[in-house]
């Protein structure tokens, strides 16, 4: 199964299928948008929240529509995001996000992912 600029296809032992998607195309697009957009407000309240850098970060600095959400801050000079989002042993302060976790992403997918999925075929025209 291959998705490609315009073309959708799947072979399997004797049949190839080829489908023209490019009417399509508008809505997939719409659809990434709106995901990303979903995902970043959906996810905000278990992000940490320190000074704020990570969290404006996210909402503001992300090519939404791109399909891929970046979580970006320093501390002192290092990274910040990726030791926070992995470091499940480290206290979080919890004085401007109640719900802040480490791995905000995924507690955000497991309460959330129904509903972006729904919204996705919602756009696409699934079922």
């Amino acid at each position: 199964m291959e998705l490609t600029n315009k073309t959708f296809s799947y072979s399997r032992a004797n049949m190839k299928l080829d489908i023209d998607i490019s009417k399509y195309e508008n809505r997939f697009n719409v659809a990434q948008t709106m995901l990303d957009t979903n995902i970043l407000q959906d996810t905000e309240p278990y992000v940490r929240y320190d000074t704020g850098t990570l969290n404006l970060y996210s909402l503001y600095n992300n090519d939404r529509g791109s399909g891929e959400i970046i979580y970006r801050a320093e501390r002192n000079g290092k990274p910040y995001a990726r030791y926070t989002y992995y470091n499940t042993h480290n206290m979080i302060t919890t004085t401007h996000h109640s719900q802040a976790t480490p791995l905000w992403f995924e507690i955000s997918k497991l309460k959330n992912k129904d509903k972006w999925i729904n919204e996705v075929k919602q756009i696409v025209g699934g079922k």
